[in-house]
């Protein structure tokens, strides 16, 4: 009998899940639900060239990529209700349907910012899908002053963006410096420095106790009596996994939904890939890493351990992105034991930040150091150990570091 799989998630780990599961044999019917009527398209792109350009995002796929895949899209259905020990889920559109595999790839919501415990701020802009870039495409006009609250990877991504739209763009974040749970002190400090030269203006240490949404503008006050007004403010204070059907299905979620190494929830029939999955990581624990590449690494071992072939698969964060014209590599988990070494291009183009813990190289950023990144992340995936010295000379090339290590691994 034909087996039915079905994936609810039409973004990136959803789209990777259907090519992969047709790519390792899988020959029964694939039933893609998303809430989003549009094709699965470049989430990362919502922030840089589709705002900049006031454009769409590229798609993930080719035009006829359900045809080739045998995929029965239903976009713009969400599905309403999971019925486990039926093996059945209901939509929207009042039909149901019966599954032998399911897979959640159902990604993360913008989280919305709390001036208490007890509730949200509304009338305030964030970006997440294609709908909220749309909405500050017509909103970002050149010369407009727009207030970011949070000076994360989106935030920073998103002053650049507006920069080049020839608008102000003006940063207030809650810690003492940008970027800090992701890439670190030294590369965050260097990341406002090249902010503040392309007319960002940076607030750190700012705690926000209320937000006026006048129509005519936004203000933004905070604890220490200081204010801020814009034409327009976006909040970016990080992602939250959508686990809401899951939860309600009886999953076991916790900041995700809890999966094993091969993407398996509580339930035996039930697989999770992307930001919407808690998912093991080498270095110990286990939580929802929001990058591109790891969403594409756990949907294929999904896919493969939907069909019986699953491997094991704990992984290790890698990410990139581009702020203030520089790009900006990431490998591992910034912080944690061990000691920080820099490496300083001495052409002065940018740097490499590696974490060692007992001779083992744990984390790499690298800004405009594509061929350091290279060899380091290679060096990060075969867990190699190498001198500390090596690491911190420019002169001696990152290639070469990886091949002595490579010698005495053999």
């Amino acid at each position: 009998m034909m087996q039915s799989f079905a994936i609810i998630g039409a973004g990136l780990a959803g789209a990777t899940a259907c090519r992969s599961l047709r790519d390792q044999g899988f020959e029964g019917k694939i039933f893609l639900f998303g809430d989003e009527p549009y094709e699965p398209y470049d989430r990362p792109s919502l922030s840089k060239s589709a705002l900049a350009t006031k454009s769409a995002p590229p798609l993930l796929m080719g035009c006829n990529w359900s045809e080739e895949f045998r995929v029965e899209k239903c976009l713009g259905v969400r599905v309403e209700t999971i019925d486990l020990p039926s093996m059945r889920i209901e939509v929207s559109s009042g039909s149901d349907l019966k599954f032998d595999k399911l897979l959640f790839a159902t990604g993360s919501r913008a989280r919305s910012l709390r001036l208490d415990a007890h509730s949200e701020t509304p009338g305030l802009y964030s970006l997440r899908t294609l709908d909220d870039c749309v909405a500050l495409q017509g909103a970002i006009s050149p010369g407009a002053q727009v207030i970011i609250i949070g000076g994360g990877l989106i935030g920073c991504e998103l002053a650049t963006t507006i920069q080049k739209m020839g608008a102000k763009a003006i940063i207030l974040e809650t810690a003492n410096e940008l970027l800090l749970r992701v890439l670190g002190k030294t590369i965050g400090s260097w990341c406002r420095e090249e902010l503040e030269a392309i007319g960002v203006e940076v607030h750190t240490g700012v705690s926000i106790t209320h937000v006026d949404l006048d129509p005519s503008f936004r203000e933004v006050r905070c604890g220490d009596g200081r204010r801020f007004s814009g034409d327009l403010a976006i909040v970016s204070v990080g992602a939250e996994p959508v686990t809401a059907l899951a939860e309600h299905a009886g999953l076991a979620c916790a900041r995700g939904i809890i999966v094993n190494s091969v993407g398996m929830a509580s339930s035996d029939t039930v697989y999770a890939a992307g930001d919407v999955a808690s998912w093991p990581l080498r270095s110990g624990g286990r939580r929802s890493l929001e990058t591109y590449l790891n969403s594409q690494n756990q949907a294929a071992v999904a896919a493969g351990a939907m069909l019986g072939k699953g491997e094991p698969a704990p992984q290790v964060p890698i990410s990139w992105t581009e702020i203030a014209g520089h790009r900006i590599q990431m490998m591992g988990e910034v912080t944690g034991p061990g000691d920080v070494v820099t490496r300083v291009d001495p052409g002065g183009t940018g740097m490499t930040v590696c974490r060692l813990n007992g001779g083992e190289l744990q984390s790499v950023v690298s800004i405009n150091q594509p061929a350091d990144f290279s060899f380091a992340s290679k060096i990060i995936e075969r867990r190699m150990q190498v001198d500390a010295k090596s690491i911190r000379d420019p002169l001696i090339r990152m290639k070469d570091v990886f091949k002595l290590a490579a010698k005495t691994v053999a």
